[in-house]
């Protein structure tokens, strides 16, 4: 797994090299940079490494579904706990017990009437550089039945990665979930959340 991580740390690093500027706004990007990142997650960008090298026996996780009515729900592994983080937000949040590796859901306030999903996916990428967010990427993905933007970036030297899923739910609200974690433990939280899914109930 930590042969995974290095792989979308190096991959990060080779995308901000080769990238002349960030796109702040996901519809002003070019044609051809759309149709490259279309069906590119960052799940799926790691798979070459992985392709590579000896894949090692992955561990049974026992899951749980958690989150409120208001949120949707998610699924984690069982020993995962309630988070509250020390800036306060509006959104349900669930960590691994040593508080490193963080998923949050949450609803978006509304944008107005023309907005959509790539409005929303906008706002996430802005709240991303405001907060110091590098090497921000985005990319056109599946989180289970919804067509999702996905954006993505990494903080503090490289360390920390922030990985966010932008949605819109039957219920006809835009909706995000997010996986946050260390370079060892980000592949892990992103594959929860592919995996597991997000549902209003």
């Amino acid at each position: 797994m930590k042969k995974l991580i290095k792989g979308l740390a190096i991959f990060i690093l080779i995308a901000s090299l080769a990238a002349c500027t960030n796109q702040k706004d996901v519809s002003t990007k070019s044609e051809e940079t759309k149709q490259k990142e279309e069906n590119t997650s960052v799940q799926e960008k790691t798979e070459t490494t992985k392709n590579n090298e000896t894949a090692n026996t992955e561990t049974s996780v026992e899951m749980k579904k958690v989150g409120e009515e208001e949120y949707g729900y998610v699924h984690v592994p069982n020993d995962w706990v309630k988070f509250v983080d020390v800036n306060p937000n509006t959104s349900y949040q669930v960590s691994s017990t040593d508080t490193k590796k963080i998923i949050s859901i949450n609803v978006f306030e509304d944008a107005g009437q023309d907005a959509n999903l790539e409005t929303y996916a906008t706002i996430v990428w802005t709240n991303m550089e405001k907060n110091g967010g590098k090497d921000i990427q985005g990319a056109k993905v599946k989180l289970g039945d919804y067509d999702a933007l996905q954006v993505y970036g990494v903080y503090n030297n490289g360390t920390m990665f922030l990985v966010t899923w932008v949605f819109q739910a039957e219920d006809g609200k835009y909706r995000y979930v997010s996986a946050e974690g260390p370079k060892e433990g980000i592949t892990d939280v992103v594959g929860y959340v592919e995996k597991g899914g997000w549902s209003l109930n």
